[in-house]
């Protein structure tokens, strides 16, 4: 949902399909506050969530992606802000903006 200013104002509901939360590190000096995933992880595994209504009908959806630390735990969810017309008309050349959040939704 959009506010007047166009921002964000309720993200997709953050469903973790049998994934597993990175547990949080905490609050760290020196560290952004919710960047503390970034400081303790020794890389990350980015998967996308398909979408049944785009297999099915052909049309590109607003796509969505788990980013996962090595053990398979999740630690950011990332999801795609873009127009349906530029979507159907660009398909991949499209211009989108990318929300990622942590586990938290922040």
């Amino acid at each position: 949902m959009y506010g007047a200013s166009g921002v964000v104002q309720k993200q997709p509901e953050v469903n973790l399909g049998g994934f597993q939360p990175m547990s949080f590190p905490g609050q760290m000096s020196n560290v952004p506050s919710g960047l503390e995933y970034l400081a303790v992880v020794d890389q990350l595994i980015i998967k996308q969530e398909v979408s049944m209504f785009e297999v099915l009908a052909g049309f590109e959806a607003k796509n969505k992606y788990r980013v996962l630390n090595s053990m398979n735990q999740q630690a950011y969810w990332a999801f795609e802000e873009s127009d349906f017309c530029h979507r159907i008309c660009c398909g991949p050349e499209r211009g989108f903006i990318m929300h990622i959040t942590d586990n938290s939704q922040q």
